[in-house]
């Protein structure tokens, strides 16, 4: 089952913001008719969007779950759309983006932002109940540490380094030894951190404020 297919039994139902629809129905195998209906049951109506949790409800119905691999895909560097059709490799997965849901299956984007630059905001991993499906690796970087010298305050060389490599380095750094958290509010006090952090090493806090703004949008 493909996004062309499913496109097309879409448009008899003369739907739109079926996104979850058409994803859950590639993700599954399944005719667009009856993952329709199935989300018609939890609530969803014709040319709206659907709540969240509707799909893993009508996933259930099918013999499908999902497995919520954000923090993965995003070390492995599945950051946008295009990015995540190289990283995820072979399975079936949905992937959210603001205001969107997608199904990439076996390395291919199904669906209409194939190629394009959408900020990945989830990615979960779905498999027929009690099967195991194939799953990215969790690299090496999971286990990364903040250097010694970020966390006591000592003055990294910078070479021909940026202030912004430098800011969006360390930014980089301690965002993913706190476990890359995409929560606003954990976000908020790690910047604050990060400010200190920066400020120790010469970086004004006006600077560093205005450059982790901009990292902060790439991460959520």
């Amino acid at each position: 089952m493909d996004y062309k297919t499913i496109y097309e039994e879409a448009k008899q139902f003369g739907e739109t913001n079926d996104c979850a629809v058409k994803a859950a129905a590639i993700a599954t195998g399944t005719e667009y008719a009856r993952v329709h209906r199935l989300f018609a049951i939890q609530g969803r109506r014709n040319r709206c969007g659907s709540q969240q949790h509707w799909t893993p409800a009508v996933l259930e119905h099918l013999g499908y779950e999902m497995e919520n691999i954000t923090t993965i895909a995003r070390l492995r560097g599945a950051r946008t759309v295009r990015s995540a059709e190289r990283v995820l490799g072979s399975g079936t997965f949905l992937v959210r983006v603001r205001g969107h849901i997608l199904c990439i299956k076996d390395g291919e984007v199904q669906d209409w932002t194939a190629g394009r630059q959408h900020r990945v905001k989830a990615v979960y991993r779905v498999s027929k109940v009690g099967e195991e499906a194939p799953m990215i690796s969790e690299p090496s970087v999971v286990r990364v540490t903040v250097n010694p010298e970020v966390k006591t305050g000592k003055a990294v060389p910078m070479g021909k380094r940026s202030v912004k490599s430098q800011i969006h380095g360390i930014a980089n750094e301690m965002w993913n030894a706190a476990g890359c958290p995409t929560d606003v509010a954990v976000l908020r006090k790690l910047r604050k951190t990060m400010m200190d952090v920066l400020e120790q090493q010469g970086v004004k806090r006006t600077s560093a404020s205005t450059e982790l703004g901009q990292w902060q949008k790439g991460v959520l």
